[in-house]
């Protein structure tokens, strides 16, 4: 990645957790850790004008007085159902509690790319903010902790509430090449931590959540933060736009980006098209799964998943259950949990059980929960 020049002032924005500072005793430092990190985790809703009622869409954390950063699908979400009015968009220390809460200034930057974005509040809250990782050790991250608000309620209906997120095994596949890491958690509750920073023991941010599904999250790794952060050549600038067009200008640094082949921003350009019907370059459904595919022949881990299900329903191709099985594989050999579970319902579905066997214990050991309870059927099966 070439570097830019950084941005200006960058010394009152980003708080380093290395030197002096990370061996400093918890009394000492002036960062947040495990047990004090509900007061720079925030709550993003927007509100409506002439009502206390709100929309929730996920979660934001402190990396100064008053700079903060979420994903970019977390605003995004925002403007899709709500608007770009920028002064209804609030962070809550919790659900409903809007006698603290913290107005939006300005969104300052984001990437599509990265699914990242800081943002600006009108006011501070002192030195409740968490330190970040410039690189991070190469030694196994965990034990991690994801904090955020996820919904609650079997019901359907949303009832966000902080929630500290414990890993139950490392990193399932991690990619600095990429920036991304899967780690499995203890809920399945977890829509709506988008944006929560993954913290490892010490209280540093390791990572920013990405929610995905089941009991495992995906997180932008604090190298790509950092340099989102420090850098302008991995970010859209909104500070003299309105937000309406910094959302336009990130549209098209993601299809620059995909143009140059980048393999993340391919994905993500599919994954709009796909999940949230944004058509953002005016292809067709066939163009935006060249685009997927692409992104997984260069080994992109989550388009190779996403190829494989493409390929297994005829979503956009020819449906071809070989060359699904084909992308499935290739997703778990290289270590993720879901492709590992996904491998084994498809030997079961034909009878193998030694395979399905080995594929699912693969996913279990890595504390993925849809594979460790459809072992227990098996055995409960075999028992009877």
């Amino acid at each position: 990645m070439k570097i830019s020049s950084a941005v200006a002032g960058l010394s009152l924005l980003v708080v380093l957790a290395l030197g002096s500072a990370a061996r400093a005793t918890d009394a000492d430092r002036p960062f947040l850790d495990l047990g004090n990190a509900h007061l720079g985790v925030w709550h993003v809703v927007y509100e409506r004008k002439g009502s206390r009622n709100y929309n929730s869409f996920g979660t934001a954390f402190a990396i100064r007085s008053n700079l903060f950063v979420t994903n970019a699908h977390v605003l995004r979400a925002m403007v899709r159902v709500r608007g770009t009015e920028v002064g209804m968009m609030k962070l809550y220390p919790a659900p409903g509690n809007s006698r603290s809460a913290l107005a939006f200034d300005r969104v300052l930057s984001l990437s599509d790319v990265h699914d990242l974005a800081y943002f600006r509040t009108k006011s501070g809250i002192g030195n409740k903010y968490f330190a970040v990782f410039r690189a991070l050790p190469e030694q196994p991250l965990g034990p991690l902790t994801a904090i955020g608000f996820p919904a609650q309620g079997e019901d359907g209906k949303e009832r966000p509430t902080f929630r500290r997120m414990r890993s139950v095994a490392g990193p399932w596949f991690s990619d600095p090449a990429f920036g991304e890491s899967d780690v499995a958690v203890d809920t399945d509750q977890i829509s709506g931590a988008s944006g929560g920073p993954v913290l490892n023991a010490r209280g540093a941010v390791v990572g920013v959540t990405r929610s995905d599904g089941a009991n495992f999250i995906t997180f932008v790794r604090a190298e790509v933060l950092w340099d989102f952060i420090k850098f302008s050549d991995v970010r859209v600038n909104c500070r003299s736009d309105t937000f309406t067009e910094c959302l336009d200008r990130a549209d098209r640094d993601l299809m620059e980006a995909a143009r140059r082949g980048d393999p993340v921003a391919m994905y993500h350009l599919w994954f709009e098209f796909e999940r949230n019907g944004r058509n953002v370059t005016g292809g067709s459904q066939a163009d935006y799964v060249g685009l997927l595919m692409r992104s997984a022949k260069q080994g992109y881990v989550q388009a190779q998943l996403e190829a494989g299900w493409v390929h297994m329903e005829g979503n956009g191709v020819l449906k071809n259950t070989g060359m699904g099985r084909f992308w499935f594989e290739r997703a778990a050999r290289r270590g993720h949990a879901e492709a590992q579970y996904t491998m084994g319902r498809i030997y079961l579905n034909r009878g193998d059980t030694r395979q399905a066997r080995k594929w699912l214990e693969r996913a279990a050991a890595q504390g993925y929960w849809p594979a460790r309870d459809r072992l227990e059927e098996m055995g409960a099966e075999a028992a009877d």
